[in-house]
């Protein structure tokens, strides 16, 4: 096992434990993802095909489902593990969601008029192939949205 993966499991091991209760946690994980989602849903048109990268518990799924009338997909490799609900909910509610990493995206090219690809980028092994990837599945005129952590 690569020593960065090793690394990264212990840290997400620390930062998860005992820091805050689930509840806590919960809260804290929707006020984020509220405030992120509410920056980027004027890029989202109505009807559109929607791909979630790193969808965790299916969040932005949802929203852009209830909000936009999306067709949603999702890819994660834990799906259910991180994210919104992820203590509260088991279910995918009926959600699109497969297991996989954003370097190999198992749909046909051009597929896709939105790819939301929020704090995942800072995660995998290979950030070009994963750009890649979503370049191929993304249609011609679509819309890309990355979210990436920052310290400002």
């Amino acid at each position: 096992m690569p020593i960065k993966i090793q690394l990264k499991d212990i840290f997400l091991k620390l930062y998860n434990f005992g820091l805050l209760e689930k509840k806590k946690s919960e809260i804290n994980q929707k006020k984020i993802r509220s405030i992120e989602w509410d920056a980027v849903k004027n890029y989202i048109a109505l009807n559109s095909t929607f791909l979630d990268l790193g969808c965790g518990s299916g969040y932005a799924m949802r929203k852009a489902k209830k909000e936009f009338n999306c067709s949603c997909y999702g890819i994660d490799p834990n799906p259910g593990k991180y994210g919104v609900n992820r203590y509260t909910s088991n279910s995918f509610d009926g959600l699109n969601i497969q297991k996989g990493f954003s370097e190999k995206i198992n749909f046909e090219k051009k597929k896709f008029d939105i790819i939301y690809c929020s704090h995942v980028l800072e995660h995998v092994n290979d950030e070009i192939l994963s750009l890649k990837e979503m370049k191929r599945v993304l249609k011609d005129n679509g819309t890309l949205i990355l979210g990436m952590p920052t310290s400002e």
